[in-house]
């Protein structure tokens, strides 16, 4: 057996989650700073065993770190918009345009599409102003923009991550 086969088995071993692994996702999702100690009590494992499944799961890209979740509205992010972007050409290399994206703050989502349009972007500004500036001096001139269409969102029903 190759080492190539070989690696990508261990990979899949390593991906293979049981349902101890997703109780312990939940906890994890619920509350990220549920202290391992408290999450062995309460699915009757020890702590070490714990702290190696959040090991794997971080090690496996499954579990991608810990976060906080901060509210927009709170620090004065007033404007959340939807941008459909069309490219000049769809097939053209998105690593300048990647580069562009990332660097505008402001764009805290991006989805490369397949249909109409190419790319579908989630911004958030303070005012409708900023974000009019942002769209005509800085994202209309990203390399191989070729159209942009807004939307602004009036109300967020469904915000959440996966449940797992």
């Amino acid at each position: 057996m190759s080492d190539k086969i070989r690696k990508n088995l261990q990979i899949m071993k390593l991906n293979r989650l049981d349902e101890t692994d997703y109780k312990i996702l939940r906890i994890l999702q619920k509350n990220s700073r549920t202290p391992f100690l408290e999450i062995a009590k309460t699915l009757g494992i020890s702590n070490a065993t714990v702290h190696d499944r959040v090991k794997k799961l971080l090690g496996t890209g499954v579990l991608r770190g810990f976060t906080v979740q901060l509210d927009s509205k709170k620090l004065g992010y007033e404007i959340t918009a939807i941008v459909d972007v069309v490219l000049d050409h769809p097939s053209l290399d998105l690593y300048k345009l990647k580069e562009g994206l990332l660097s505008i703050p402001e764009i805290t989502e991006a989805y490369n599409l397949t249909g109409d349009t190419d790319l579908l972007l989630k911004i958030k500004t303070k005012t409708i102003d900023d974000l009019r500036s942002l769209l005509t001096t800085k994202i209309q001139h990203l390399e191989g923009v070729k159209r942009l269409s807004t939307s602004i969102v009036l109300d967020s029903p469904v915000e959440r991550d996966i449940v797992v």
